[in-house]
């Protein structure tokens, strides 16, 4: 994404309780979003790394190059139903 050769990332929930890992998101989310993208959980809210291992507070990954992010997150909630 921060290249220029996607425009969305998603990692969506899979089973309920899977809690997605800091060491898998942390670097591109510091990449992409100094390249102007932008990154949140599938609600929209900002990632909680405070939390240790485990982005406990969030639920599944959405990274987009910027533009698109609002529509991103609520045609995802659409689909996830909320």
């Amino acid at each position: 994404m921060a290249r220029g050769d996607a425009e969305i990332y998603l990692r969506l929930p899979t089973k309920p309780g899977y809690v997605e890992r800091i060491w898998d998101h942390a670097a591109g989310f510091m990449v992409v979003s100094e390249a102007g993208g932008r990154v949140s959980d599938v609600r929209g809210a900002p990632l909680d790394f405070s939390k240790g291992r485990g982005l406990e507070a969030n639920r599944g990954v959405i990274a987009t190059h910027g533009p698109l992010h609002d529509e991103v997150v609520a045609a995802v909630g659409s689909v996830l139903g909320g």
